[in-house]
């Protein structure tokens, strides 16, 4: 009989030994190929991400890998002692070895996030996959960040929202949706108080659209549908008053009103008029009915006696402006002030005609509640005509065979935001992960979207509450200044060619601070970091933003080595086999 010592002797032994069985290796290596073949689908029908979540850098992913190391070093230890043809097979298993260590700090330590710098603005934090819940109360006047976990799909469920510190949260939390990719819907929906908002339907032989409009928004308060707007607005549109003759008006479009300014026939020039309700007056110097430029100067060519090319100069002054414009009629789009710029009233400037020109330009729908009630207005050139809406009642607008409808009136609303899941490959800007969170303080429960990036408030118990959906942020040890963002076109597309940006890299310290171009193919590397030029944004009037890609990973020295190793071990393990054997068989 065995004594307690050689039982645990023989045990150990055994255990050592499965660990450095080939068996073992070879179930661990068709583990590898059947994990490795299905993150290959993965990525091919979901994509990159979630190919990396499901498993590359899971748990047990990471297991494996650790299993694989501890089986490689105990077949090298099993051939102790270590004898000369043992040297190309120890080398190789430990560059192996190396390798899989390098791999391990890759999957722990690795940093890799994006930098998104307005031109003319310094950035010096990287922003990480990670998701981030920020939380605001103004009561307490306190904020709280709370990661989450990042699911690869879809994910419904109820899991408890928490600070990683023991820190009070006010309120009770929960994550109960998560969308990696989702599309925000909103709709109107009555309220106690709030703007008023309609919803109705557009129709003709061609279209058939449903549009709804809140009074006072910036993104829902007007729509389009070709040259015809809808608006909803506090105000009537000024309708003419008498009959028009053949000269037509000059319209003043505002974001809220339009004015129109009659030219008679008899309309004794220079002409002052005031615009009602703003702070702005109008004086009409010259009538063209047929403008021609000659050098600088505009003149009457007048060789038929028709309206050939109508054009008007005027002057517009008040608020301490004073802009002298040239308005043609039957160039709408041609810019009114000398430079090209746009007029600093806000305004739009047109010269309409009743029988041409740009009349059929101004095509207007406009809403105006009037507490319970609600009045619309369609114009049509020179025509504005006035009603009360009758819900479901449909409307003809006279122009493009268009009618309306109104299906839905609410003298005061709000805007429910939700998001509805798209497909884990979907690509767009208006796309973005998504959560919803139970919040609860007390008796009051509310559920709530954000979408990441968004920003909302809830009302809880008659306390407000600020919610974010954010990332994590990471100071990068040094500061970036986008100087100047470049692109360049294929000749006659707006497809990008090629894109980079100018930075200046400040490093106080290092006592660095030097301009660098940053490209796709030419990164800055510092302090570890490569920073490579990932992608822009572009929009109308605002400055570039350029994005960058920076990535950090400390497990390249030891992979490098790793493989470098592994290589020399197996060709040691050739040299030795082949100048050391005879007839076959291995010298000792």
């Amino acid at each position: 009989a065995l004594d307690a010592p050689a039982i645990r002797k023989d045990l150990s032994y055994h255990i050592f030994r499965f660990f450095a069985s080939l068996k073992l290796a070879v179930m661990l290596i068709l583990s590898l190929i059947i994990v490795f073949s299905a993150g290959t689908f993965l990525e091919s029908s979901y994509g990159a991400e979630t190919a990396a979540l499901t498993i590359y850098q899971s748990p047990w992913m990471t297991l494996l890998l650790v299993l694989l190391g501890i089986n490689v070093a105990a077949a090298a230890i099993d051939r102790l002692p270590w004898k000369k043809k043992h040297v190309g097979f120890v080398t190789t298993h430990a560059g192996i070895i190396i390798l899989l260590i390098g791999s391990l700090i890759t999957q722990k330590w690795m940093i890799d996030g994006q930098m998104a710098i307005t031109e003319g603005e310094t950035e010096h934090r990287i922003t990480l996959p990670q998701p981030l819940l920020y939380v605001f109360s103004e009561k307490e006047r306190k904020d709280w960040l709370i990661p989450f976990r990042k699911e690869p799909f879809q994910w419904r469920g109820e899991r408890a929202l928490k600070p990683p510190k023991q820190d009070r949260l006010p309120l009770e939390l929960s994550l109960v949706s998560y969308f990696p990719k989702a599309r925000i819907r909103e709709e109107i929906v009555p309220s106690q108080d709030g703007p008023a908002a309609v919803e109705f339907a557009i129709q003709n032989s061609f279209i058939q659209q449903t549009h709804a409009l809140m009074q006072g928004d910036p993104e829902t308060g007007s729509s389009s549908v070709g040259p015809a707007q809808f608006v909803i607005s506090d105000t009537f549109l000024n309708e003419a008053q008498g009959e028009l003759t053949e000269a037509g008006y000059l319209e003043f479009r505002f974001a809220d009103d339009n004015f129109r300014l009659p030219l008679k026939e008899d309309l004794q020039l220079p002409h002052v008029e005031k615009l009602a309700g703003t702070a702005y007056q109008i004086t009409v110097l010259r009538i063209f009915k047929s403008a021609a430029i000659m050098g600088r100067e505009l003149i009457e060519q007048a060789v038929s006696g028709e309206m050939d090319n109508p054009a008007a100069e005027l002057m517009i002054e008040g608020g301490g402006i004073s802009e002298k414009h040239t308005v043609f009629a039957k160039f709408p789009d041609f810019p009114t002030r000398h430079g090209m710029k746009p007029s600093e009233t806000g305004a739009q400037i047109f010269y309409r005609l009743p029988n041409g020109g740009s009349q059929g330009e101004t095509h207007q729908l406009r809403f105006v509640p009037q507490g319970d009630r609600l009045f619309y207005q369609v114009q049509d050139g020179f025509e504005v005509k006035r009603g009360e809406v009758a819900i479901g009642e449909p409307v003809s607008t006279g122009w493009m065979d268009l009618t309306f409808q109104a299906n839905a009136f609410y003298p005061h609303a709000r805007l429910s935001k939700s998001f509805l899941p798209e497909p884990n490959t979907a690509s767009s800007e208006e796309i973005v992960p998504a959560i919803q969170i139970r919040a609860t303080k007390g008796s009051d429960t509310q559920t709530l979207w954000l979408g990441q990036g968004l920003r909302e408030t809830l009302d809880l118990a008659g306390e407000k509450f600020h919610f974010l959906y954010g990332q994590k942020r990471i100071p990068a040890g040094f500061r970036l200044l986008l100087k100047d963002f470049k692109i360049e076109h294929y000749p006659g597309t707006n497809r990008p060619a090629s894109f980079e940006s100018d930075v200046i890299l400040k490093d106080d310290m290092r006592g660095i601070e030097k301009e660098v171009n940053i490209s796709m193919n030419h990164p800055l590397i510092h302090r570890g970091f490569r920073i490579y030029q990932s992608g822009y944004h572009q929009s109308p009037g605002q400055p570039d933003v350029s994005i960058f890609a920076v990535g950090k990973d400390p497990g390249v020295p030891l992979k490098y080595l790793g493989a470098i190793v592994m290589v020399a071990g197996i060709v040691t393990m050739f040299y030795i086999r082949r100048f050391s054997s005879h007839a076959g068989k291995l010298s000792s």
